[in-house]
């Protein structure tokens, strides 16, 4: 009877030992290899502005509405495209 308890405890305590270092040693491993770059802050300010340029000027122009796309380049840089959706009515100057 003791020794079929004392194998119980032993084994308990191996299942905990085992579980402790799973555990423990994760937490404690290198740091992973960051090769990549990451890209830099969207910063939201720049970008409605630009916005804003782009589309005031086909608003001088007489657009009505305009669609404005902002695509991102492969240097991670952001272009901004305006296009006028509806052009004012052009109305004879006798009326």
């Amino acid at each position: 009877m003791k020794r079929s308890v004392i194998l119980m405890i032993l084994l308990t305590l191996g299942f905990l030992l085992v579980g402790f270092m799973a555990v423990f040693q994760a937490e404690g491993g290198p740091a992973p290899d960051r090769a990549f770059e990451t890209p830099p802050p969207l910063r939201l300010d720049s970008i409605y502005f630009r916005v804003q340029e782009a589309a005031l000027g086909l608003f001088r122009q007489g657009c009505q509405e305009v669609k404005v796309v902002v695509l991102p380049n492969r240097d991670g840089t952001l272009e901004v495209y305006a296009t006028c959706v509806e052009w004012q009515e052009i109305r004879p100057a006798s009326q």
